[in-house]
This record gives C-alpha cells, structure tokens and sequence, in this order.
C-alpha cells in the first residue's frame, strides 16, 4: 500500500526530522535527498514533488551583493545543488513547497535578489521572522488569493511583507501579482 503512496523529496537541512514527520501524517512518504550521492537530474525521476526546506542563507554572491554583517552560511554545495532541483523540477512540471530558505533560494534560483537583513535594510518594514517557543509557535500570518491553487488546497489562510515584490525574480512576481497575494 506505501508504494502508491506519493514520494516527496527533501532537501535536508541540519534538522529534517519535523519536515519528514510532517510529510508523512500527510500521507506521503519521503526520500531525502543526499546532494553528495545523488545527482539533481536522477532524484527527480520518481518524486511526486520537492520540498525545499529552511537552513542558512543563500549566499548574496548568487544575487550580486556581499554579505552583510548577519550573513549565516549555509551547508556546503547547498545554493548550487538546490538551484539544479528548482530549475529541474520546473522543467518537469513538478510541484514544489518552500519554506523560509527554500522560499529565497526559489526567488535566487529565477533571478531575484534577496534583502538579507529586513530590521537593518528596512527598519519598521517586514514581519518579524523569530520564532517563540514552542518551535511549532507561527512566525506570522500569510494571506493566499482566494482564486489560487494553494487556497483550494488550503481552504484559508496563511501573510507576506510589502517589500517582497521589490526583490523577487521576475517570475515569481508576475505570478504573486496574477494570482493577486497579498504581499
């Protein structure tokens, strides 16, 4: 019976045991996915779809900027093997979920920059991205077009930062603003 269950395949992070759980009370299961032994390309051939995850920063260099002085690195080969799944799984039509990284480096990976630090670059903007305990706490509220894809999954809602739409690829801008997300 699990084979017919949907693959989701996971970028891992330091920490991809929530994200795993999660998949899976979802009905999925999961195939996390090792960027030293698995090419992009092969990974891709069985998934019913990508969550790409949160973890460190998506390096500024891939966007143009130096790093400012709050700049966490991420894993090595990370921006460089997520940047051939994003590009991949568009290719291929696949359905992909990002999360707080995974988010940037979807923008970074079709072209749009990042604002590294909000309180210091745009003090007063933004939403505050510090989690309280207990870990699962919500960060802050998304609000999703009642004529998209992901409300019909959803069924509410779930907010975004005004500045958003100045930093993000065209691509993905043009697709917040034609589904009309609150941003």
């Amino acid at each position: 019976m699990s084979q017919h269950l949907p693959l989701i395949a996971i970028i891992p992070n330091k920490k991809p045991a929530d994200y795993i759980a999660s998949i899976e009370r979802a009905g999925a299961r999961t195939l996390v996915i090792d960027r030293v032994r698995n090419h992009a390309r092969d990974v891709l051939d069985d998934v019913a779809g990508v969550l790409l995850t949160g973890g460190g920063d998506v390096d500024p260099a891939r966007y143009g900027e130096a790093p400012h002085a709050t700049f966490e690195e991420s894993e090595e080969g990370r921006d460089e093997y997520e940047t051939q799944i994003v590009k991949l799984a568009l290719e291929r039509d696949l359905p992909l979920l990002a999360i707080c990284r995974g988010v940037q480096i979807l923008n970074v990976a079709l072209g749009g920059t990042l604002i590294q630090d909000i309180p210091s670059q745009h003090p007063g903007g933004g939403v505050d991205h510090q989690l309280r305990e207990p870990k699962f706490a919500i960060a802050h509220d998304v609000t999703v077009a009642a004529d998209s894809q992901l409300h019909a999954a959803l069924q509410d809602r779930i907010g975004a930062s005004p500045e958003l739409l100045d930093v993000l690829s065209p691509l993905v801008g043009m697709l917040l603003r034609e589904r009309k997300v609150a941003a």
